[in-house]
């Protein structure tokens, strides 16, 4: 009988110190994430494609969005339909472009959302990024050409 105390004692202490672990883990991801967006440098990896007229893409590439300083590097798939394009389709989402707007907020449940604005020779693009506190993020891309996309992905904090 005294060696099963014992045995619940120590469950329940290594119990306690992994739920404190875990939570500190978490809060230190969700201050990483809030730091980088502030700072306007992070990067997220996107693994879903959600094109509006059909189903979703599962994504085998490594495709991103990168935020450094006051540019943005989008390199993401475009499936939907164009309305007026180059010929042979143009680069689609495969691009480099300073950063017009920037504007980061904090919501409900930790959630934040950043509005990247930003425009090149053959479009204009709003960005709208919710990130989670876990990091997963949502991708939502308008533009005045195209048909709007949406991806999901999760945020790189190697940073």
């Amino acid at each position: 009988m005294k060696y099963l105390f014992i045995t619940i004692f120590i469950l329940c202490c290594v119990t306690i110190s992994y739920s404190q672990t875990k939570e500190e883990k978490k809060e230190m991801l969700k201050e990483s994430i809030i730091n980088q967006t502030a700072e306007g440098n992070f990067k997220v990896d996107i693994s879903t494609a959600l094109p509006r007229s059909s189903n979703a893409v599962y994504l085998n590439s490594p495709y991103s969005i990168t935020v450094r300083n006051d540019s943005i590097y989008s390199h993401l798939p475009y499936y939907g339909r164009a309305f007026s394009v180059p010929y042979a389709g143009g680069k689609g989402l495969i691009f480099n472009a300073s950063i017009d707007k920037y504007e980061v907020k904090t919501g409900k449940k930790g959630n934040i959302t950043v509005k990247i604005e930003t425009k090149n020779e053959e479009d204009r693009y709003k960005y709208t990024l919710t990130i989670h506190p876990n990091g997963t993020t949502n991708v939502s891309v308008n533009m005045i050409n195209r048909a709007s996309i949406s991806y999901m992905g999760k945020m790189d904090i190697s940073d």
